[in-house]
């Protein structure tokens, strides 16, 4: 079968996997999951990476890469049959019809057999090492520690330059080296920023899917899950690097400009508005600012009335600074 000449033809949706998956005696370790949509050719570079994570990683970390298809007509599926039929990589493989990203990674948890999850895309890396980082770290902590805490969180580097994504750890917290934080203070009260990778525990996300509305299309703000879990479970975030991130270069699973994306952005500025803006007001006065501001903007663009975007704002800080603001929020709607 060559993927070449299979863009055509539409996958029949039957489920497969390497021998190697399929003659897994024990759950693995941890789940690969990989949402993907008409990313054949990027999907070879993460193969790769993989290919080599496997060779880095310790003999007592086993895992599976369960890849679902959101829909793909490249001939995605014809690759990861090559792929499976080598059998060099525990794969998993799951068709279904395009239905977006968040539908995409609910089924991933769904399907996973890993009890921990690292979603990771499909244009991006993991480095040889990114297994091991991960497991050493999570068992240097006691029970008692790992009971509270969703995962391990570690740091992306730029592929063009070697260099850390984004802003690095304060040093006023164990020298910079790692920082225990929920999402939204490492964000809100840190001020970290930029592009990270880690594993949740599976039974953790099995509580939180992501909850699927009929008004957003194809993609739902990942921040709604993370933060969500971060109001009972913090994250163990080391200053080393697990990934290579590539910039989107465009077709991905959860294309589309901002406008666009207008509908499902509404609800991420709402639940920032509603859970947030209270607590980190004073910390970080931009972004919840900023926050208030979007969610008239594309409230207003959605056609929802003013009276719907105050009753969607709950309490009376969150109320006043949409109302306050929404003139701005008016303004940029128009554009």
């Amino acid at each position: 079968m060559n993927p070449e000449t299979n863009t055509s033809r539409k996958p029949s949706g039957a489920p497969f996997e390497s021998a190697q998956a399929e003659a897994m005696i024990s759950a693995p370790w941890i789940t690969l999951a990989t949402p993907t949509y008409n990313r054949r050719r990027e999907l070879q570079r993460l193969y790769d990476s993989l290919l080599a994570l496997r060779a880095a990683t310790a003999p007592e970390i086993s895992f599976e890469w369960l890849i679902i298809d959101d829909g793909s007509t490249d001939g995605t599926s014809a690759q990861v049959a090559l792929w499976t039929a080598d059998d060099r990589l525990p794969i998993r493989y799951f068709y279904q019809e395009n239905r977006g990203k968040h539908v995409a990674d609910n089924r991933a948890v769904e399907l996973a057999r890993g009890e921990m999850i690292l979603s990771i895309d499909s244009d991006d890396e993991l480095t040889p090492d990114a297994l091991n980082l991960f497991h050493d770290t999570w068992y240097s902590l006691t029970d008692d520690e790992r009971a509270g805490l969703k995962g391990v969180t570690a740091r992306c580097i730029d592929p063009a330059t070697g260099r850390l994504v984004g802003t690095p750890l304060p040093r006023r917290h164990n020298g910079g080296h790692f920082l225990i934080a929920s999402p939204q203070d490492l964000r809100h009260r840190y001020h970290v920023r930029g592009e990270m990778v880690g594993f949740t525990r599976r039974d953790i996300l099995l509580q939180y899917p992501h909850e699927i509305k009929p008004d957003v299309g194809k993609f739902m703000p990942e921040g709604i899950i993370w933060y969500s879990i971060g109001k009972k479970y913090k994250e163990y975030v080391i200053d080393k690097p697990a990934r290579l991130y590539h910039q989107d270069e465009g077709g991905a699973i959860m294309s589309g400009g901002s406008r666009n994306r207008a509908p499902q952005n509404y609800y991420l500025w709402q639940y920032q508005v509603n859970n947030l803006l209270s607590r980190y007001l004073f910390r970080d006065p931009k972004n919840m600012l900023k926050a208030a501001v979007g969610m008239s903007m594309d409230g207003f663009r959605t056609g929802r009335s003013l009276a719907t975007i105050l009753r969607d704002s709950h309490g009376f800080l969150p109320r006043l600074a949409v109302l306050s603001l929404m003139p701005a929020g008016w303004l940029l709607s128009k554009r």
